[in-house]
């Protein structure tokens, strides 16, 4: 069976909080505290890699929310302008039914 190396024994034991207080404490040699090192320093990359690729996740989902709500509005917008155009015309016919009804009235007079 082959031995470990320091790297990989550390990684094994997956104690990162042990390793930062036994480099504190200044257990390791040299050549094994720069390793306890580097790993923790592996540790603090991957752990911002992490969290920037979720920063990155929220963002995207923000834009993606940001857009859903722009095309509704959009849509909103057209409906509106459809709406005030209906409008329009309502008031047009309203309008031309009223005259239509003050001429008959003018010309064949009141009716009973």
């Amino acid at each position: 069976m082959s031995q470990l190396s320091f790297r990989q024994q550390l990684e094994q034991h997956n104690k990162p909080e042990e390793v930062r207080q036994r480099l504190a404490a200044g257990q390791y040699s040299q050549p094994h505290a720069d390793i306890a090192q580097e790993y923790l320093d592996s540790l603090t990359r991957d752990e911002e890699a992490k969290s920037s690729a979720r920063a990155e996740a929220r963002e995207e989902e923000s834009l993606s929310i940001s857009r859903k709500a722009l095309s509704i509005s959009a849509e909103a917008n057209d409906i509106s302008r459809s709406a005030k155009k209906w409008a329009v015309i309502a008031m047009v016919v309203s309008t031309i039914s009223a005259a239509a009804i003050a001429i008959i009235q003018i010309v064949f007079g009141p009716t009973q």
